[in-house]
């Protein structure tokens, strides 16, 4: 088995643990994105290293990956652990439909992934979108296999775990780039304000969703439903689908306070809020 080399920078980098809050929606955005490059269906295995490739200079470039998944060491290599179990659930009738399976799906070669609806590209920066074109360029026509030997080769932040699978974290691919501790410190700040702002929209949609619910069954019943916990200054959110986008999980947020009906702030929060609407709540 490959040991890791640690220098005592990369060692007080790895004390950190790091993880981002899985944005389905922009994964299988960024997926789309190489699928349309490729214009025919992907082997799903090539498909996850070249995710895991463009997540990987993405850390270096931008301090946050693009795809926001965790990894995993497998025999072929990293993996990218939410796609993977997406891909795989996808075989699966009686699997919970997910935004990914509404937009990409197996082919009857049990071993390719193909497009069927274009999730658009509303998640991604013109930066990110940019580094997967450069990332096909380069690496899009090569064989799994070869890339798989590539990555075993070439990324020190992958052991071999024989039949099994072991996870890397993101403070392993860190110190793998070489990166210094300011940069690291910078991107755990950075994983820090994404989870925050993930885990504070998903908050708001709940309590919205909650609040429409008991407004729905009151008005059903006439018989009040007591909001307990929610005062007259709690933020009201609003939802309603962005049809441009072509993505149903995307949303507008419009917030409110029950004192200041008259003034209504706009929250430029819709990709978050889809977000949190997919993986927190589960309504679409």
């Amino acid at each position: 088995m490959k040991s890791r080399e640690q220098t005592p920078k990369a060692c007080a980098i790895m004390k950190l643990t790091m993880t981002l809050a899985f944005d389905e929606v922009k994964a299988t955005q960024a997926a789309a994105v190489f699928l349309k490059l490729a214009g025919v269906p992907l082997n799903y295995m090539a498909l996850i290293i070249l995710l895991y490739r463009a997540d990987r200079e993405a850390f270096r470039r931008c301090g946050l990956s693009i795809t926001t998944d965790k990894y995993v060491s497998m025999k072929l290599g990293p993996v990218t652990s939410n796609i993977y179990d997406r891909i795989k659930a996808s075989l699966n009738p009686n699997a919970h439909p997910t935004f990914w399976w509404a937009h990409i799906q197996r082919t009857a070669d049990a071993y390719t992934v193909a497009l069927q609806v274009d999730p658009g590209n509303s998640e991604l920066s013109r930066a990110e979108e940019k580094l997967i074109e450069e990332v096909f360029a380069a690496d899009g026509q090569k064989d799994p296999f070869a890339l798989a030997d590539e990555c075993h080769r070439d990324f020190p932040e992958w052991d071999d775990p024989g039949e099994s699978s072991s996870p890397i974290d993101i403070s392993d691919i860190i110190a793998a780039l070489g990166l210094s501790e300011d940069e690291a410190a910078q991107i755990e700040s950075l994983i820090d304000k994404q989870r925050a702002a993930f885990s504070l929209v998903a908050y708001r949609v709940v309590v919205n969703v909650e609040l429409l619910t008991r407004r729905r069954r009151r008005n059903r019943t006439g018989h009040g439903v007591p909001c307990r916990g929610f005062g007259r200054d709690t933020p009201q959110l609003s939802c309603t689908s962005h049809k441009d986008s072509g993505s149903p999980a995307v949303v507008h947020l419009k917030e409110s306070h029950a004192n200041t009906s008259s003034k209504k702030s706009r929250c430029d929060l819709s990709g978050d809020a889809g977000r949190a609407l997919k993986s927190h709540v589960g309504l679409f």
